[in-house]
């Protein structure tokens, strides 16, 4: 009788507790009379031990009957689930309004991309446009950009398809940089060193970083051209002389030219097959420097300098490069 009493007790305080709440344990939300059916479900269960057993029944039956029952209400389609509409963590999708109305919330908007403002803060974050053919992504980047020059920014663009470059350049007021129009200056990668530790940095924004097992080959071609880069600038060469000492040089001239550079172990005695493959790494990542103007050296045409001088420049300027193979070596900039 008394393990009878305290369930529906049990029963009717959790009746009333969660349909005055409208809500259930576990952030999910259901109707107020199903609650009900399941707290006698709990009853009934609970009950089912006896009244010698009435403790038992009342700290594990009827906690067991309570999930049964609402087991089985679910399960019949009596129980109607929803999720919880809070949001805990993480990202949240949302409406273009509702972003625009968030994006305010920010600051100062001077540009918006497809009709939403962008925060004036959060215009140098990264952005990843995707979309199947059509959906207008060239269309967005282009309004971006668009309004971006009529501000008076300056701009790097890479752009091997030539599609900016035939949309925005201006006769006079931008660069091209591409060894195969003769509108470029000539550009090398000597001109953007101005001072020894700069070798490192260009060869590792020309050879990447390997994955898994290369990064140690990778690595060791950095530090082959590190040396190049250095010395080659030190004796004021030219793109000429890279190529040569690259690709076309004997192991016994390339190592006389990195001979005090850190290099230098590379060519140890017994260390052919190890060089061959640190070369043949090196080669394939800087071809392309067969295609620079051979007589281009230190005095060329640095982005470096462009960024500079066009930030304190009132007037917008845009460097556009068509060509694919200096793409890695502007990224390090």
């Amino acid at each position: 009788m008394i393990v009878s009493i305290l369930l529906v007790v049990q029963a009717i305080f959790v009746f009333y507790y969660f349909s005055d709440r409208q809500e259930w344990p576990h952030g999910t939300k259901y109707f107020a009379w199903p609650q009900l059916v399941a707290a006698a479900g709990a009853l009934v269960f609970g009950y089912s031990g006896g009244i010698l057993e009435g403790f038992f029944t009342l700290s594990l039956g009827s906690t067991v009957g309570w999930w049964v029952a609402e087991i089985l209400l679910v399960y019949a389609g009596v129980i109607e689930v929803k999720m919880d509409d809070k949001i805990k963590r993480g990202a949240q999708v949302v409406d273009a309004k509702t972003l625009s109305k968030m994006a305010r919330q920010q600051g100062e908007c001077h540009l918006s991309f497809c009709g939403v403002p962008l925060p004036y803060k959060m215009e140098n974050r990264h952005f990843l446009l995707t979309g199947t053919t059509g959906a207008g992504k060239s269309q967005a980047f282009y309004d971006l950009a668009e309004q971006a020059r009529e501000r008076g920014d300056s701009a790097i663009v890479p752009d091997v398809g030539g599609q900016s470059l035939s949309r925005f350049y201006r006769e006079g007021e931008d660069v091209i940089l591409s060894p195969h129009d003769t509108r470029s200056p000539g550009w090398s990668p000597l001109a953007e060193m101005s001072a020894p530790w700069d070798s490192e940095r260009i060869a590792k924004s020309i050879i990447p970083d390997g994955q898994g097992s290369s990064s140690e080959w990778n690595h060791y071609s950095q530090v082959l051209l590190s040396a190049i880069l250095l010395k080659t600038w030190q004796a004021r060469g030219s793109n000429g002389d890279l190529a040569q000492a690259i690709l076309y040089s004997s192991n016994q001239e390339l190592g006389a030219l990195v001979a005090g550079t850190t290099a230098q172990m590379q060519f140890a005695e017994g260390a052919d097959k190890m060089l061959a493959s640190i070369r043949a790494i090196l080669s394939s990542y800087t071809a392309w420097i067969q295609d620079l103007p051979a007589h281009v050296g230190a005095e060329g045409f640095s982005v470096t300098r462009f960024v500079k001088t066009a930030s304190k420049s009132v007037m917008a300027a845009g460097c556009f490069s068509p060509f694919a193979m200096t793409n890695s070596s502007l990224s390090a900039r």
